[in-house]
């Protein structure tokens, strides 16, 4: 018989206590609220000035190499700032959200009702996957790739539409709501 490699006869790494699980779970939470509640912040790259097609011409070559010679390639006055929409912060911050399986199974053992809390777990689970794949279809949406105007009051208008965003969003919005739950549950238990 060929014995084992030291790795696998290594012990399981061990789990984190229930209260450091629910202590990193209720700080996943607050993010994710945080988040939600700055969606448009978040969602939002205002890194792109357009600058006029006059200026783009053949016949103003000269004028174009004048101004890229100085210190910006644009009369900052005369560009206009559009932003786009970004799915970047959003799929960051889900990179994190789904890396939680430690925590979940370090409070598996301190809950009551062990089908709620899986059903939570596997509601929060799914509803991130959803998420991560509407974010990362956001990147080929028409609003991804053509900018929003500001306007003279500095607002925004939207030139395309964000479908998968707002899936993301709703998603994101259950993935909280299970969460939650999740959190709501252990700290009942660890109360008691």
């Amino acid at each position: 018989m060929v014995p084992l490699p030291a790795a696998f006869a290594a012990a399981p790494p061990p789990l984190p206590s229930s209260s450091a699980s629910l202590s990193t779970l209720s700080t996943a939470l607050s993010a994710l609220t945080s988040l939600l509640s700055n969606w448009s912040s978040a969602t939002t790259d205002c890194t792109t000035a357009d600058v006029s097609r006059d200026l783009l011409e053949a016949k103003n070559k000269d004028q174009l190499l004048e101004k890229a010679a100085t210190f910006a390639l644009f009369d900052k006055d005369s560009a206009v700032m559009s932003c786009r929409e970004s799915s970047t912060k959003v799929r960051k911050f889900i990179s994190t959200l789904k890396n939680l399986d430690k925590e979940f199974k370090g409070l598996r053992d301190s809950v009551d009702d062990l089908d709620a809390y899986f059903a939570l777990v596997d509601s929060y689970t799914s509803s991130v996957a959803a998420a991560n794949s509407y974010s990362y279809m956001s990147s080929q949406d028409f609003s991804s790739m053509n900018g929003k105007k500001v306007t003279e009051d500095g607002g925004q208008q939207l030139n395309g539409g964000t479908d998968n965003m707002e899936a993301a969003r709703a998603e994101l919005e259950r993935a909280r709501a299970a969460l939650q739950g999740v959190v709501e549950m252990a700290g009942a238990t660890s109360e008691v």
